[in-house]
């Protein structure tokens, strides 16, 4: 299977964004500390997976790498989508 695109909406960084990713070859996520790159990875893998059945994690590096719906969650915000 082929991600060719994901649209956020209040996740995280993105207030509302659509990201294409190309038909063919590699694609490479990067950019500066801060920029999204990781948010836009944990979307993907919660759009796919959903959220852990029954986990409770409480330390906060895991929380980070495992996300509820309300983590990925732009702040001041209630709802959001992933597509």
């Amino acid at each position: 299977m082929r991600i060719l695109g994901i649209k956020l909406e209040n996740i995280r960084s993105y207030r509302g964004q659509l990201i294409v990713f190309p038909r063919k070859g590699i694609t490479v996520i990067y950019g500066d500390v801060g920029t999204g790159k990781t948010s836009i990875l944990a979307s993907i893998a919660y759009a796919f997976f959903g959220q852990q059945a029954g986990a409770r994690i409480r330390n906060p590096l895991q929380r980070f790498a495992y996300p509820k719906g309300e983590d990925l969650l732009r702040a001041r915000t209630n709802r959001g989508s992933i597509t």
